[in-house]
């Protein structure tokens, strides 16, 4: 009778310990996902007031041929600031994550006028706290979406 305590901790403390870790992990999906869509929001934001980035009168088209600002959006996106040697908001986010796009809304319909919106989406995987070890096969998504003023 003396040691069946000691044996019911040692058979419960690796369910607790499992538990733990298991909403641990939980916590950081949710933070990495609200860091992501925070990060992605501002991408949109920026295009959206830069001035004739985008053609209306040719069905919303992308007016930059250098892609300065798309690049400067891409930067706001992964790095938080418009220059590309800073590290990444989320750790794992690259460029090949970030899509940039646009849609004309008014055209075809009863608007009054045309209306392009900017979208910027991003998909990265989830960085676990146990890395390769328990592999967790989540993908964080993010997408947002603005109105271009272009002023």
């Amino acid at each position: 009778m003396q040691g069946t305590a000691m044996v019911e901790f040692a058979i419960v403390v690796w369910l607790l310990v499992i538990l733990v870790l298991g909403f641990v992990e939980l916590g950081r999906a949710f933070y990495q996902h609200n860091t992501l869509h925070e990060a992605v929001a501002v991408g949109p934001r920026y295009l959206a007031r830069v001035p004739d980035i985008v053609i209306m009168d040719s069905g919303c088209s992308w007016d930059d041929p250098s892609n300065t600002a798309r690049d400067n959006a891409t930067n706001l996106v992964i790095y938080g600031e418009l220059d590309d040697d800073g590290t990444p908001v989320l750790n794992g986010l690259t460029i090949d994550d970030i899509s940039l796009s646009h849609y004309d809304v008014g055209s075809g319909t009863t608007m009054a006028i045309e209306t392009c919106v900017i979208r910027v989406e991003a998909s990265v995987g989830f960085n676990s706290l146990f890395g390769d070890l328990i592999p967790i096969p989540v993908t964080l998504n993010a997408a947002a979406e603005e109105r271009y003023f272009g002023q």
